[in-house]
């Protein structure tokens, strides 16, 4: 799960999502990329967690 925007960024919002998460034993982790990183990895590859989630019509993809 990804949390953005500004509301996310808030020091309020934060402290109470951190403790929010920690007591159902969530551990928060710093993200390995953007945006950017994630539709690259979709193009590059197939079967990735978010597949039901992409739409691929076929063309220019090799085989």
């Amino acid at each position: 799960m990804a949390i953005l925007g500004g509301v996310a960024n808030s020091g309020f919002f934060e402290g109470l999502l951190q403790k929010s998460l920690a007591s159902a034993g969530i551990e928060v982790v710093a993200p390995l990329g953007d945006g950017l990183d994630g539709a690259a990895l979709a193009a590059q590859r197939r079967g990735i967690l978010q597949e039901r989630y992409i739409h691929r019509d076929g063309t220019n993809w090799p085989d």
